[in-house]
């Protein structure tokens, strides 16, 4: 599933291939994915330009005319733009074709993103109970969140409604990079530990975003290339082994992650 840096990698493709351009049609594929009536869609983009973009979390929205275009990429999905009219791309869902020729491509393998509009990205997210996005995320903030939750760190940090855009891979890089277990209580955190794991928050992502999210391209002392079970730890001599959290499948290294 997409977390924070893939979609705010894709935020930036948008911005530089398809803002203020005018949309000729929005010619929709499978309307599978869509939340709203094809019609809608249509009657709010055709003749209007997306004028400016904004995320949170793992939602990527556009304004266009009084509205706003709202994108989910589920597991596979995707952006494409291309300058000429040619060839699209496989598992194309929607197209949006411009006055200037080029068009933009949603795409989407395993139908499991979705294409919404809202009035104002504001009011999709309290309608969505999202909660803060990571990058926004003080350590204040990030204190008072803990302390409001009870359960294991690894479920907190993976809850939407909690912080917005976290996903298992990089909440166990967080982890991994705190010397965290993830079945650790939220209450048996200290100080530093709270601490740690914001500030890991914060470069993980940012690292991440301007890495393409491309786990190939992140630090050797990062567990992201590591992630599979007997794979040596990247910080030492310890093993990688994979338990289950609240039923998702996360990777640790016991040496390095002590449970408390």
């Amino acid at each position: 599933m997409p977390e924070l840096p893939d979609v705010e990698n894709k935020k930036q493709y948008l911005d530089a291939t398809s803002l203020h351009k005018d949309i000729r049609r929005a010619e929709v594929k499978d309307d599978s994915v869509l939340e709203v009536a094809p019609q809608t869609l249509k009657k709010h983009l055709e003749s209007q330009s997306f004028e400016d973009t904004a995320r949170t979390g793992k939602y990527l929205f556009a304004a266009v005319d009084a509205k706003w275009l709202v994108l989910h990429f589920g597991m596979t999905g995707g952006l494409s733009y291309a300058e000429d009219s040619g060839s699209i791309p496989d598992h194309t869902r929607v197209l949006f074709h411009f006055e200037d020729g080029g068009r933009l491509a949603y795409t989407c393998q395993r139908m499991l993103g979705s294409i919404d509009m809202t009035d104002h990205p504001e009011q999709f997210i309290d309608q969505h109970d999202l909660g803060d996005d990571a990058l926004q995320v003080n350590l204040d903030t990030f204190r008072d969140i803990l302390n409001s939750k009870r359960g294991m760190i690894k479920t907190a940090l993976m809850d939407q409604s909690t912080i917005a855009g976290i996903g298992n891979i990089y909440s166990d890089e967080m982890l991994y990079q705190s010397h965290i277990h993830p079945k650790t209580k939220i209450n048996d955190l200290d100080e530093d530990q709270v601490k740690g794991l914001h500030g890991h928050m914060q470069r993980i992502l940012n690292t991440a975003i301007s890495n393409q999210a491309d786990p190939e391209e992140m630090p050797d002392s990062y567990l992201i290339m590591h992630r599979q079970e007997g794979a040596s730890c990247p910080n030492g001599d310890g093993t990688v082994k994979r338990i289950e959290v609240s039923g998702r499948g996360c990777y640790i290294c016991p040496d390095c992650q002590q449970k408390q």
